[in-house]
């Protein structure tokens, strides 16, 4: 699970998902909070600008793990990598 760039892409306005997905120390994996990347086009990021439901993914090089809708589903999701 370690092969290729790894990213917690925060979807929706959660404050305490972002702040899991930062607490994150591992300087191997980067945090995108969409909500603040919005005049980005990543084409990656389409379909996650505006969800029903705040989450965080953890994706592995171009696929990603379940979405975490909690701060210790966050945390589960990086013990996983």
């Amino acid at each position: 699970l370690r092969d290729g760039p790894r990213t917690l892409v925060v979807c929706g306005e959660d404050p305490a998902l972002l702040a899991a997905a930062r607490s994150c120390r591992d300087p191997g994996i980067a945090v995108i909070p969409v909500a603040t990347c919005r005049e980005q086009t990543w084409e990656c990021l389409a379909e996650r600008r505006n969800v029903a439901r705040p989450q965080v993914l953890l994706c592995l090089g171009t696929r990603c793990l379940a979405p975490a809708y909690s701060v210790s589903e966050v945390i589960a999701r990086l013990t996983e990598v």
